[in-house]
């Protein structure tokens, strides 16, 4: 407990106790697989996938990887003006406004996209 504060009651330290047994991981089983702090951090060899012209970057093919698996088609891509609105909508909760979009549609540059996540990143609205 914090200094000066009174001690917790049997029962409380008892729930505690029961709750911690409850949830610790049984003594003679650890399970590696799991995610953890202190576990060093590896690199993966990236899956084999079937549709290379999905991939954009190289955590893509993990998740197609598991698309495939689950027999799942990925979906198509959203045109411009419907990713813009997304990237909005999550971003900062509400839709672009009508100049917003006139400017990123006008905008046919490669990395007009991402310029535009970071903009948005540092908006204050």
């Amino acid at each position: 407990m914090p200094m000066g504060s009174e001690p917790l009651p049997d029962g409380k330290i008892e729930a505690i106790a029961k709750w911690i047994e409850r949830f610790k991981p049984a003594q003679n089983h650890v399970d590696r697989n799991v995610w953890s702090p202190f576990r060093a951090i590896g690199r993966p060899e990236p899956p084999d996938i079937s549709q290379e012209s999905w991939i954009r970057n190289p955590i893509d093919r993990f998740i197609l990887a598991r698309l495939e698996a689950e027999g799942i088609v990925p979906a198509t891509q959203a045109d411009r003006r419907l990713l813009m609105r997304r990237v909005c909508c999550n971003l900062i909760g509400e839709p672009p406004t009508p100049e917003e979009v006139e400017a990123f549609l006008a905008d046919e540059s490669a990395d007009a996209h991402a310029r535009f996540v970071e903009k948005l990143l540092g908006d204050s609205r």
